[in-house]
């Protein structure tokens, strides 16, 4: 979480443009990790301990979209980072509902792995294009500081 931890203290968020939410899925749990429109509230979130999700990969990007629809400002950007250390265990669900998220609400995704069990093509299909300013992934956590400089330079562009 020190990545997100990171990239969330550069992220200028808090002007009202930008309604971003986390996902978290570890090998073997799933969870949500937070759901927030500004910083702060954000930064706090990341230290409340996350409940264990019942469900898959795929219900966790459903229950994102949802909350990212869900009382939104309208002409605010919809953002959704994925963060993973493997595979999702439910390629084809996760996918259909990324494609849901990407292709009917407007949600530009990033991802975040780390670890050195990663689907590549998975997380390739879960970020948006230009998968280069979209994918971040390293084998272990010595290079999360650049993985967050990178997202937070990345999500600073969304607009």
């Amino acid at each position: 979480m020190e990545t997100v931890r990171n990239a969330v203290e550069h992220i200028d968020m808090d002007n009202g443009q930008m309604r971003v939410q986390f996902v978290q899925s570890c090998a073997k749990t799933d969870r949500i990790r937070n759901r927030s429109t500004n910083k702060l509230s954000l930064l706090e979130a990341l230290n409340d301990a996350p409940a264990p999700s019942q469900g898959s990969t795929a219900d966790l990007f459903h229950s994102m979209t949802s909350k990212l629809t869900t009382n939104g400002k309208p002409g605010r950007k919809r953002v959704g980072v994925y963060l993973t250390n493997g595979p999702s265990g439910d390629f084809e669900e996760t996918l259909e509902a990324v494609q849901q998220a990407k292709n009917e609400h407007d949600v530009e995704m990033f991802t975040i792995g780390l670890g050195k069990d990663l689907n590549p093509v998975e997380l390739r299909a879960i970020s948006s294009c230009d998968v280069s300013k979209h994918m971040f992934t390293a084998r272990n956590n010595s290079k999360s500081k650049e993985l967050a400089r990178q997202l937070t330079k990345s999500l600073c562009s969304v607009r």
